[in-house]
């Protein structure tokens, strides 16, 4: 599968132990956006490819903080989006 391969170089991952969930996260990201699609179509089209890749990225490097809207530690403040 050539996203998750994109999406692990995005994210400097060279090893197979998260790809369980990777493909998780790329999965719900597919189905979301085919969603939002017109109802006849049933794969993401290749000019929305990027789509998914960016999305997985963020997806990931949020687990464990889903739902975090802003958080302060040693004056580093993170804030997430409500929308990917």
């Amino acid at each position: 599968m050539a996203t998750l391969e994109n999406v692990k170089l995005l994210l400097s991952i060279d090893d197979d132990k998260q790809d369980s969930l990777l493909n998780i996260i790329i999965n719900n990201t597919e189905k979301r956006l085919i969603s939002l699609l017109p109802l006849d179509v049933e794969e993401i089209p290749v000019r929305l490819e990027y789509i998914v890749e960016e999305v997985a990225v963020k997806r990931f490097n949020r687990v464990g903080a889903e739902g975090m809207t802003n958080e302060s530690i040693d004056g580093r403040s993170n804030t997430f989006q409500d929308n990917d």
